[in-house]
């Protein structure tokens, strides 16, 4: 009781809201229809998580990045392009590599946070506006780049994806509400995991290298290699969000990084507050 009552009325406010969603998400089949279950609700995770990359690297580094949707979309098109198997006839579009679902899960999601480590250390250097627009043309070169590209995709879409889940996955076409709890575990644990690491000595000096850049730099920290790993971790959290999008959308295609699909993402953040993970 006592230590309810040191809580600020609002935040036990926000903790109970918070308490209440998590309760009916977890009933989601047992309280809402298929629609909102499957489609409503699993898009609300997956770009919530997507949004959680965002504004990760806004809240605690003081970076704004338009990079986010680009990095979901590399890690698509490299898992489409891993799983994928050759049809008759040639239909099937990209590399259509055929490997292991699991090893091309892996893959995917660690080449796509290497290229964010690269893009990272690019923008490293770059502050406030010159960051934003640089991170704007890593979404415009990888749209025009898997569009014009055919070996990867080209415009026409990298199709049945979903089809090739690793075993601890199953069958998500046959049990869409298996991705409805898949995309749920998923956000709650990228909250967690984000929560957890900016409790850490890195965290703590990232939130430092947002607030006073040049003191923390007299003080030794390396400023342009923690935002350089900052964007790692925010291209680790856009890829499992790229990973999810494939599974519900069950293609990929230029239009899917699109620069509209960019704001949207964008807009989520901004709505759901950029200083706010939840």
């Amino acid at each position: 009781m006592n230590r309810l009552r040191r809580i600020p009325p609002k935040a036990l406010v926000e903790r109970t809201l918070g308490v209440v969603v998590l309760v009916l998400v977890l009933l989601g089949p047992a309280v809402f229809n298929d629609y909102w279950v499957n489609t409503i609700l699993t898009q609300t995770f997956l770009f919530g998580i997507a949004a959680a990359s965002l504004i990760f690297l806004f809240a605690y580094g003081g970076m704004i990045s338009l990079a986010q949707t680009a990095l979901m979309g590399i890690c698509g098109y490299l898992l489409g392009n891993m799983v994928t198997q050759g049809g008759a006839g040639g239909e099937s579009k990209g590399l259509t590599l055929g490997w292991d679902p699991t090893v091309a899960l892996i893959a995917a999601i660690l080449l796509t946070t290497a290229i964010g480590l690269v893009f990272g250390a690019v923008a490293a250097r770059s502050l406030g506006i010159y960051f934003l627009m640089l991170t704007l043309s890593y979404a415009v070169i990888a749209n025009y780049f898997f569009g014009q590209v055919t070996q990867f995709g080209g415009f026409s879409p990298i199709a049945g994806i979903n089809q090739y889940t690793p075993g601890f996955v199953g069958d998500i076409v046959g049990r869409p509400n298996k991705l409805y709890y898949i995309a749920l575990g998923t956000a709650l644990a990228v909250y967690v995991v984000v929560r957890y690491l900016v409790r850490t000595p890195f965290g703590l000096s990232l939130q430092g290298l947002r607030d006073e850049p040049d003191r923390m730099r007299a003080l030794g920290f390396n400023v342009p290699l923690h935002r350089t790993l900052a964007f790692a971790v925010g291209a680790f959290i856009a890829a499992v969000a790229g990973i999810l999008s494939v599974w519900y959308n069950q293609r990929i295609s230029p239009g899917s990084i699109s620069l509209g699909q960019t704001i949207d993402v964008l807009v989520i953040a901004v709505i759901g507050g950029l200083y706010r993970l939840e």
